[in-house]
């Protein structure tokens, strides 16, 4: 058979697999199509996965959902993730709106993690992704999170939970530059896969300047770029500080910089002692980025490295 000759293609459905796992999705036959390289390949997956020795000794498939052995649990587990899913998301479409009310300066409002992926438990965070104009990413940041911290407080006082985690944070210049100089494989699948909230031409533009994104994931570049979003509400036009853009940015970022490195470093100490290994964090600070990439996310990282796709 083809697929027992191509060593890549099943490092590819594999990795998919593992990753998808890992994160604890039950991926479906038709979302594996949809992330590999080879358009040819994406349609017959199911005879693939079935056909190689290799792969279908180390996978479990039922109802055109696949896990990796081991991982069977996530069958039952998949319609409550995505009800889950979609409860996270329509508060972080509030949330949205909000942060849309609250300051112009916003280019792009998105979900990412596992509400995006519709793998969420109750017990995880609803990662927000966000990106700003450029010199405004600090002051934008900061109403981000006093937002953030009103939602927490308001769903603690009903007895439900509700934690927005900012875990990706950047302005338009610098984000521009990360997605075409850093090409990875799973920088690229995490474009693809945000649930965008605002800044749908923004989002369209991106995709169109990153070419390299399209031979990494095909199919699936070209789905988001089809896909039809929702048109953005108009943003509000108030703003309060007077100070120029870059004096007020490099100001908040002296100062909430300062705040969110030390509290980093106490939430890690507390990981340690926990024994919470995976959950430990690396904390990316600038003038223009605040990124945070836990072990976790850096293992999901290595396996990708390993698929082996075609790069520009």
């Amino acid at each position: 058979m083809y697929i027992q000759e191509n060593v890549q293609l099943r490092n590819q459905i594999l990795s998919t697999i593992r990753i998808a796992s890992k994160c604890g999705q039950a991926i479906s036959i038709n979302e594996i199509g949809l992330i590999l390289s080879n358009p040819k390949d994406s349609k017959n997956v199911r005879e693939i996965i079935q056909s190689d020795s290799i792969i279908s000794k180390s996978v479990s498939i039922e109802n055109e959902l696949v896990v990796m052995r081991g991982y069977e649990i996530l069958f039952s587990e998949r319609p409550f993730r995505e009800i889950v899913s979609k409860r996270y998301l329509a508060n972080a479409r509030t949330f949205a709106n909000q942060l849309i009310r609250q300051s112009p300066y916003w280019k792009l409002i998105a979900v990412c993690g596992s509400v995006a992926y519709k793998s969420a438990l109750l017990s995880d965070d609803i990662d927000i992704f966000l990106i700003t104009k450029k010199n405004r990413m600090w002051p934008c940041f900061l109403k981000a999170l006093l937002i953030a911290r009103v939602f927490n407080i308001k769903a603690q006082l009903i007895g439900k939970k509700i934690n927005f985690c900012l875990s990706y944070v950047q302005d338009e210049e610098c984000f521009l530059k990360e997605v075409q100089n850093h090409r990875t494989s799973l920088l690229a699948r995490e474009l693809l896969s945000i649930r965008i909230l605002a800044g749908t031409k923004y989002y369209k533009s991106v995709l169109e300047k990153t070419s390299w994104i399209s031979k990494v994931f095909p199919r699936l570049h070209s789905f988001r770029k089809r896909e039809k979003l929702k048109k953005d509400k108009e943003q509000s036009k108030k703003e309060f500080l007077s100070i120029p853009y870059d004096v007020s940015n490099s100001l908040v970022f002296a100062l909430l910089g300062t705040y969110l490195h030390l509290k980093a470093i106490l939430r890690n100490l507390g990981y340690r002692k926990k024994q919470k290994m995976e959950d430990i964090f690396e904390t990316r600070l600038s003038h223009c980025a605040c990124v945070y990439s836990s072990e976790k996310y850096r293992e999901i990282e290595r396996i990708y490295e390993s698929m082996q796709v075609t790069r520009e």
